[in-house]
């Protein structure tokens, strides 16, 4: 959805009075709060607006949730459509799955879904050896953790992949494996929509 930009002030204020003077006899007390907030703190306010509509969409392109020392931030993704992913969390494993090729066109909707299947069954059911130990940063549970030990985790080249492959990521989902998910009859999908695990670094929760 391509977002709508704030209108001028004028243009607000215009038809506000618009509508008071079509329902209210005397109007004149609202004109000259109206003029007075035009000449005022309406174009500090509109600023503000127009900053905050050009931002609004932001979390649509993905993005990740980095720790800070007071307050955490957010690393967003990309604005291109091209070579887009999501991130798929399985039985303790993260795969990522290309959702889109380098012009930009969403893969199929059977290629998707001979991506996700491969995935469960990849998954098969059960988390990897040391699945689930130390601090999961991807996820609300790294909270309290603090900016040091994140930076810590970031030191690991493989940790660093995952980070940047998770902010680019357009989403990640989570789906429960399914026991005996098998890829039979979903045909081979072309290379670029196969799901690839992320690496698991020793001290984080997303695992090859």
């Amino acid at each position: 959805m391509k977002p709508l930009p704030v209108p001028p002030l004028n243009d607000t204020l215009e038809r506000t009075l618009g509508c008071v003077d079509a329902v209210i006899d005397d109007a004149a007390p609202t004109h000259r709060l109206a003029h007075d907030f035009a000449v005022g703190a309406g174009p500090r306010i509109q600023k503000a607006l127009e900053n905050y509509a050009a931002g609004q969409w932001d979390c649509l392109r993905g993005g990740i949730r980095v720790p800070g020392e007071d307050r955490d931030s957010v690393e967003h993704g990309p604005r291109t459509a091209a070579d887009r992913e999501i991130v798929v969390f399985c039985a303790g494993r993260a795969f990522v799955l290309p959702v889109s090729d380098a012009e930009g066109r969403v893969a199929p909707r059977a290629e998707l879904a001979a991506g996700f299947t491969r995935i469960l069954e990849a998954a098969g059911g059960s988390a990897p050896d040391g699945a689930g130990e130390g601090p999961g940063f991807t996820d609300a549970s790294y909270r309290g953790s603090g900016d040091d030990e994140f930076r810590a985790w970031l030191t690991e080249p493989a940790n660093t992949d995952v980070h940047e492959r998770l902010a680019r990521a357009l989403f990640c989902v989570s789906v429960p494996a399914v026991a005996g998910a098998s890829t039979a009859g979903v045909g081979d999908e072309p290379p670029g929509c196969a799901p690839v695990p992320l690496h698991r670094g020793t001290t984080g929760r997303i695992s090859r």
